[in-house]
């Protein structure tokens, strides 16, 4: 019996478990909570990439809409910063200005292309247009095609404009950054990623497997039933502390054991951990010890 499937499209939020890992991450537990309430089996088609910019999400959803898509799918459309963009063709992982290293994937010519671009052109009301316009479109082919309501996420925290009260779109309250990933960890104001990691993120989704397992049938229990996902209540902070990496059992249970030794491998706590556009003087730092 051929069952619906479900499409995702995101960034690193969403993306699949790396390395071929077979882990329970919250997609895979939305699309096993659809098939508990429904009584199909649901075929996940995940689409995601890390680094990615919205860009990728509306490259994707053409390709989804001209006859891809049926009444019968479910569909996630997880929203990273607007402020990002897909500035070279061959490398949609390579978007994101708070990267630290951006400018070892690019020329110097881009690089400058990038912090000019940054300074003169790109500013937030273009952020907000260009999400609206790209939200539109989802919208008109959802009513359009008859499809299921998309549940969208907030992978980050923005200006929604118009498309915030679209009804084609089953907008999840919160954000995934500030109300899950973030109080994870015993001092939220902290950079994560040089105080806590010393290195690359080494959670899966940037969300330990306990808040996993609480989001995932919740995210089921939205895409079937049509209802509000909640980002905001009930999930579980303070998971992350100092002495966290230190306990391999922790390890095993919350997040990607790998990433921990590649962080090691690689030496990571020696490198800087601030941003491109903080370095460049183009951003403020977002944290406390970021600009340390």
């Amino acid at each position: 019996m051929t069952g619906p499937r479900l499409f995702v499209i995101g960034d690193s939020f969403t993306v699949e478990p790396l390395n071929g890992e077979d882990k329970p991450y919250w997609i895979k537990q939305a699309a096993d909570e659809i098939e508990q309430l429904s009584g199909e089996p649901v075929t996940i088609s995940n689409a995601s990439m890390m680094g990615s910019s919205q860009d990728w999400v509306s490259h994707h959803v053409q390709a989804l809409y001209n006859g891809q898509i049926t009444p019968n799918d479910y569909l996630v459309v997880a929203l990273t910063h607007p402020n990002r963009f897909w500035y070279k063709q061959d490398r949609p992982d390579v978007t994101n200005p708070h990267l630290t290293d951006l400018d070892e994937f690019l020329s110097k010519e881009e690089t400058r292309a990038v912090e000019l671009f940054m300074r003169h052109i790109q500013r937030p009301l273009l952020d907000t247009i260009h999400l609206q316009n790209r939200l539109a479109y989802i919208a008109y082919q959802t009513r359009r095609q008859k499809l299921r309501r998309p549940v969208v996420i907030k992978c980050f925290e923005q200006q929604l404009g118009q498309c915030e009260f679209f009804p084609e779109l089953n907008w999840a309250n919160g954000v995934l950054m500030d109300n899950i990933q973030r109080p994870e960890f015993w001092d939220p104001d902290l950079d994560e990623n040089a105080v806590y990691w010393q290195g690359i993120d080494p959670r899966y989704n940037h969300m330990c497997m306990t808040n996993h397992n609480i989001l995932g049938p919740r995210l089921g229990q939205a895409l079937h039933n049509d209802t509000t996902l909640d980002l905001v209540n009930g999930y579980i902070a303070g998971i992350v502390q100092p002495g966290s990496l230190d306990d391999p059992d922790w390890v095993k249970r919350e997040i990607n054991p790998y990433t921990v030794q590649w962080n090691i491998d690689n030496d990571r706590k020696y490198k800087s951990m601030t941003s491109w556009a903080v370095k460049m003087g183009i951003r403020e730092p977002r944290f406390k010890n970021e600009a340390d």
